[in-house]
């Protein structure tokens, strides 16, 4: 057996026995942890912290949708950072339908979302004027505001995320959303879908997975199957050879205003950083510099589509640079702790065991934390992020933030 199958099924025994304690165990024990570690030896911030308050300043109200939308429809597509219940309905260790994920979402309940609370669907669709899009897998006809097809543990590469069981890679979200398509067709006539789709807006926030749960999936002293098969640079060719195939895809079947937001620090996560075994104050290095190559050729790969596309609108999303300046300067936004989870257990509670009673702890202010368990981010930062997202400019948005493409003819 190969030492990359071996790290492959120890992280299936990790995660499969985590699920079988969690159905074996009350899912509403939690605990407490005052832990605070504070950041250091980071580099000068690129970013003005002084706009936190008024990225802030927004109110989640899903009831304030009377006013005229920015956007006809939603339709989002990614991982666990956009999912907002398709792996409920999936055979997979990931998922989050158990206390304390959701102990702060409206209602103290845990709905699917990897977070504490709200997520980045639910802030954009304040911001649109819509409610948060359902996710596909139990939408049913509820479909004219748009769908989320996001999925926990997928990635843009059909074996991303495939060590947690069943999930919708990139490809499959694209097939269900011909489906819907489909079925706005009977709904609204070609005419009608043509011009929905036309105006919506197509959001894309993946690629975490198929880094985090499949290229870096060892612990960097043995290189995983894929390092051994491919280069960092030719995987980043791999990962948006693909991307573009499905934006293409998409693009043929009506999509014409998209959004596609850049990878994040991934070495700063706190399951990477225990993995790797990295310092109290620093992220793998090794990592964020691949992420933003990764991220550099992704937006020339934006302008490309652009050139290709002249009646559509591309934008990209940049969140690397505002999580890094937070990580450098916690304070100035409110954290007290960036580099560890509020949810887990281990080394910067960088162990995926949150909601396993018995098995972790968690803080009792999330939104003093930038990261919610071993690989999500709290609430409050992804408040933030979309905030950036719909009013930045550059090079927070390039060309356009999401309220200027929503104003593009």
């Amino acid at each position: 057996m190969g030492i990359h199958e071996i790290y492959i099924r120890i992280w299936t025994v990790a995660f499969v026995g985590c699920m079988v304690l969690a159905d074996a165990a009350s899912a509403e024990e939690s605990a407490r942890d005052g832990v605070i570690r504070k950041s250091g030896n980071l580099r000068v911030p690129d970013h003005d912290a002084g706009d936190v308050a008024f990225l802030m300043r927004q109110p989640w109200n899903q009831k304030n949708n009377h006013r005229k939308s920015y956007y006809p429809a939603i339709f989002i597509f990614g991982d666990s950072l956009s999912d907002v219940g398709n792996n409920n309905n999936l055979i997979t260790t990931a998922k989050a339908t158990r206390l304390p994920y959701g102990r702060d979402f409206p209602g103290a309940k845990p709905t699917g979302r990897f977070s504490n609370g709200l997520i980045g669907p639910d802030f954009l669709a304040e911001y649109v004027g819509l409610p948060t899009p359902p996710p596909y897998l139990s939408a049913g006809n509820n479909i004219l505001q748009g769908v989320c097809f996001a999925s926990a543990s997928s990635g843009i590469l059909n074996s991303s995320g495939n060590v947690f069981g069943e999930h919708l890679p990139l490809a499959k979200q694209v097939t269900y959303f011909a489906n819907v398509r489909q079925a706005l067709q009977a709904m609204l006539g070609e005419k009608g879908t043509k011009n929905l789709l036309g105006k919506s807006l197509f959001y894309f926030n993946v690629g975490s997975n198929d880094y985090v749960t499949n290229y870096f999936l060892t612990n960097g002293q043995v290189p995983s199957l894929l390092q051994t098969q491919y280069t960092p640079s030719q995987f980043e060719d791999l990962l948006l050879s693909n991307l573009v195939l499905r934006i293409e895809e998409l693009y043929a079947m009506g999509a014409r205003k998209m959004a596609v937001v850049g990878l994040s620090v991934l070495g700063c996560l706190p399951a990477q950083r225990l993995i790797r075994k990295g310092s109290p104050t620093t992220c793998v290095e090794s990592i964020n510099e691949i992420v933003r190559s990764y991220n550099i050729a992704l937006l020339n790969r934006i302008h490309s589509l652009q050139a290709a596309h002249p009646d559509a609108v591309f934008t990209y999303l940049d969140t690397y640079r505002f999580i890094d300046s937070v990580i450098r300067q916690p304070s100035a936004y409110g954290f007290e702790n960036v580099l560890a989870g509020c949810c887990g257990s281990g080394r910067f509670h960088g162990l995926p065991t949150c909601s396993i009673p018995g098995l972790y702890k968690v803080c009792e202010d999330a939104s003093k934390y930038l990261f919610w368990d071993f690989v999500h981010p709290t609430s409050k930062i992804d408040k933030l992020v979309i905030a950036k997202f719909w009013t930045g400019s550059y090079p927070d948005a390039i060309p356009y933030n999401l309220r200027e493409l929503a104003l593009v003819p």
